[in-house]
């Protein structure tokens, strides 16, 4: 097995992208410029450049405010707000057919809390957030021409892990997801997720569903305390991002309360295309404590919605 690591830092990545430009502007033969990639170049690129799996933003959220306190919080509003960097891209090839691409990024920036603590004048805490977001994929060989992109393809991709990362502490990890769609003959279970990044779903099915079809989510967190969980049913590129509760108590959908697994519904979204649906674990001093350091954990899984 051959591995390579391309690190991009985002000063290199804008005079690379400078130079290709002046490149493919100055060349008048658009194939001489794709043979002289590599299969890994070509890899990265396909990666990168593909909007299913590099644009889609699963955690993003809106702007809340500013300040600050020192009291025990209980949230009006919170947003995670931040901007994602390309961090590592690595190649991996098992004999000449077949490639597994891993992609890295950091996703970094403030949790920002709206709370109400000074005579019920909003007031909103910021603390620093790091996150680190991982995805993988298959690429098959298809051809053998001297142009590398024409020559591989990606077939199957996993779900985004995000992982809180350092400076801020990670304890917080879901353990398990559970996709559940209704249909005439009973409830059906899509996907029973516990390793995302050992989970490889075809890229063209994925998880499909019919439009406006009832979706049962349940998540499960490694927290011996009651978490404070969340889903997010449909982000897409370009979308604003909805957030539902993930509860324990008991009410339908949920089925029992109090014994960590937790759950929310929604309906798939009425148009086709692909979506993402992601849940989000927190720890309790991350969201009710203005001195508690962020912590979290989520996974986002893609689905297709069709006519």
């Amino acid at each position: 097995m051959k591995t390579n690591q391309i690190r991009w830092a985002p000063v290199l990545l804008g005079i690379a992208a400078l130079a290709l430009v002046g490149c493919s502007d100055k060349s008048t033969d658009d194939g001489d410029q794709s043979s002289a990639e590599t299969d890994e170049q070509a890899l990265i690129a396909m990666m990168t450049e593909d909007v299913e799996l590099d644009d889609v933003d699963s955690w993003a959220s809106d702007d809340t405010g500013g300040g600050s306190t020192d009291e025990v919080i209980s949230p009006l509003r919170w947003a995670r707000i931040g901007h994602r960097s390309q961090v590592a891209i690595v190649v991996e090839f098992s004999g000449d057919t077949l490639a597994t691409i891993t992609r890295t990024r950091q996703w970094n920036g403030v949790l920002r809390l709206v709370t109400d603590t000074t005579g019920g004048v909003p007031t909103a805490i910021e603390k620093p957030m790091y996150n680190t977001c991982v995805r993988k994929a298959h690429a098959i060989r298809v051809d053998r021409t001297r142009f590398p992109r024409l020559n591989w393809r990606i077939t199957e991709v996993t779900p985004e892990t995000l992982e809180s990362s350092t400076p801020n502490p990670h304890t917080v990890s879901p353990i398990r997801l559970q996709v559940i769609a209704a249909s005439d003959s009973g409830p059906v279970t899509l996907l029973d997720l516990t390793d995302p990044l050992n989970t490889y779903l075809n890229r063209e099915t994925v998880l499909t569903v019919s439009a406006e079809q009832e979706l049962t989510i349940k998540a499960t967190a490694n927290l011996s305390d009651p978490a404070f969980s969340v889903l997010h049913p449909f982000a897409y590129r370009a979308g604003r991002l909805v957030r539902l509760p993930l509860l324990d108590d008991g009410v339908s959908p949920d089925e029992v309360a109090g014994d960590g697994v937790y759950t929310g519904s929604y309906l798939a979204p009425s148009r086709p295309g692909l979506f993402h649906a992601a849940i989000d674990f927190m720890d309790w001093e991350t969201m009710y404590d203005s001195e508690g350091p962020y912590d979290a954990g989520g996974w986002a899984c893609p689905y297709r919605v069709i006519g």
